[in-house]
């Protein structure tokens, strides 16, 4: 039996993406807000259909459903805006959901609806399932930040613009040595966190709170990466990249599976 907190952080993802989905009319959820990223729509259906594949197709061995859809959802001969563009409306999507979704808790609550599979030792596979529907409710919600900023009143201008900190703060240093990386052995940690091993780390420092939005605009101010003082050229090139995934800031997982490792998520 999958334990009960499990099922609860899981049943609170279901939910959490269903009022995301509802918060917004039918024709905002499937619209896509940056080529980047799929629509409300996408993500969601998504999160149903990643348990379509794992408790249905993989430990039932029945892939009825997901064969119906998994042209919608996995990499194939529809690009993003042609699977998204097919979606049924998003009342039928959380329709579809709702039904799948009490049969999986009623699967995960039941050990002799599942089988046995190695992927069930130590509940391995629920956690990744966990994990990919929290990803996806991240995801959901940059597509809400995205569609924020592009229904921003074009005249909108801040009350009080940001102006540059000085860049001052307390730092620490991490002696060099030897650190342990990588998870002993959790079942929620994924294929790349295992084995643990010790990495041998040169002595640096570190700042003991982040970087403010002030500190960051004094820094861009006095010539960001592409001076000698506080930066290089290559640093300044390589995060402007093409290869950025972030639709705004150059840092966001892409609108794939977010994988463990080819073993456990393989391309769908």
């Amino acid at each position: 039996m999958t334990a009960p907190s499990i099922l609860g952080t899981l049943s609170n993802l279901y939910e959490m993406q269903d009022e995301l989905l509802a918060s917004v009319t039918p024709e905002e959820a499937k619209r896509q807000y940056h080529p980047q990223l799929g629509s409300l729509n996408w993500l969601f259906g998504r999160g149903v259909y990643l348990e379509l594949y794992w408790l249905r197709e993989q430990l039932a061995g029945d892939d009825s459903l997901t064969q119906r859809v998994s042209q919608l959802f996995t990499p194939g001969d529809l690009s993003l805006e042609a699977q998204c563009a097919q979606l049924p409306p998003s009342d039928h999507l959380r329709n579809w959901a709702a039904e799948v979704r009490d049969d999986h808790l009623m699967r995960l609550a039941n050990p002799s609806m599942l089988g046995s599979s190695p992927l069930l030792e130590n509940e391995r596979l629920q956690w990744f399932l966990v994990q990919e529907q929290a990803k996806l409710y991240e995801q959901m919600l940059l597509v809400l930040n995205q569609r924020q900023l592009q229904l921003a009143a074009p005249d909108h201008q801040t009350k009080h613009p940001l102006q540059p900190r000085p860049i001052e703060w307390q730092t620490k240093e991490l002696s060099q040595g030897h650190y342990r990386i990588g998870s002993r052995h959790l079942p929620s940690a994924y294929d790349n966190e295992l084995p643990p091993q010790l990495v041998e780390l040169s002595s640096f420092r570190i700042a003991l709170s982040p970087v403010s939005n002030g500190q960051y605009l004094a820094f861009m101010q006095a010539g960001g990466y592409a001076t000698p003082e506080t930066g290089t050229r290559q640093a300044a090139t390589g995060w402007r990249k093409p290869t950025a995934r972030h639709p705004s800031i150059g840092a966001m997982t892409p609108t794939g599976t977010g994988t463990r490792s080819a073993s456990m998520a393989p391309s769908i």
